[in-house]
């Protein structure tokens, strides 16, 4: 990996939290530039725009790495019902942004149930 990348962490915020700050250490750590939405002062914010307006904002403009961190939470949606992480996810892949994405094990376990039966109800693990 080249030194001195500026790299976006998304993932829901409030279940991850120490997850998010690990990453970002860690990117730190190797010279990297980090932006969190949870930290107004390393993401660039426009007051007229929403907070997930800022994020994609960010992806579009200051960002060269996406760190993509999925659990078992849905998070934030819009109107469409798209979650908040999906847009940014779509948005970095749309920028052909390289992104990395951890994936917690429990969601991970449930891939081939789903692949089998994609209309199950799988909400005890995945809210």
């Amino acid at each position: 990996m080249a030194a001195n990348l500026r790299v976006f962490v998304s993932s829901t915020c409030q279940d991850l939290f120490q997850e998010r700050r690990d990453i970002a250490q860690g990117l730190l750590d190797l010279g990297h530039a980090v932006i969190l939405s949870e930290l107004a002062e390393k993401m660039p914010v426009h007051p007229h725009l929403s907070s997930v307006e800022n994020c994609l904002e960010a992806i579009r403009n200051h960002v060269d790495f996406v760190v993509l961190v999925i659990s078992g939470t849905y998070g934030s949606t819009d109107d469409s019902g798209r979650s908040f992480t999906l847009h940014e996810y779509l948005e970095a892949r749309s920028r052909r942004l390289p992104v990395i994405t951890f994936v917690r094990q429990k969601v991970l376990d449930l891939l081939p149930v789903y692949k089998r039966q994609p209309t199950a109800d799988f909400s005890p693990t995945v809210t």
